[in-house]
């Protein structure tokens, strides 16, 4: 399963999906990055998911990515980076919320 509802995203562990961030009054240049970054809570030291791609691109959940987490609700951020070194997080603690599966004894 995946779906994506505004800041909302559903995904069931260990499942593949790929997602393209719009970035709202913006033209993505050559040397820009998007950052997706995840943890189970704000306060956590290391991040649950972390992906870069080039702006533009989409975003990729490989099933090794969500396999080992523990389902449940996570935050996220989406933060782009420009060739120039400037900084904007567009989305800011978004709601990931990871599915088990039936299949699996998650």
């Amino acid at each position: 399963m995946f779906k994506v509802d505004g800041k909302k995203i559903w995904l069931t562990c260990g499942d593949t999906a790929e997602f393209r961030p719009v970035i709202e009054d913006y033209t993505a240049q050559d040397g820009d990055t998007v950052t997706f970054t995840a943890k189970k809570v704000l306060s956590d030291q290391e991040l649950a998911i972390n992906k870069s791609v080039a702006a533009g691109d989409g975003i990729t959940f490989a099933a090794e990515d969500t396999a080992s987490l523990t389902p449940g609700s996570y935050i996220y951020d989406l933060r782009l980076e420009t060739a120039d070194g400037d900084v904007s997080t567009f989305v800011s603690q978004g709601q990931l919320y990871l599915v088990g599966a039936v299949n699996e004894s998650n």
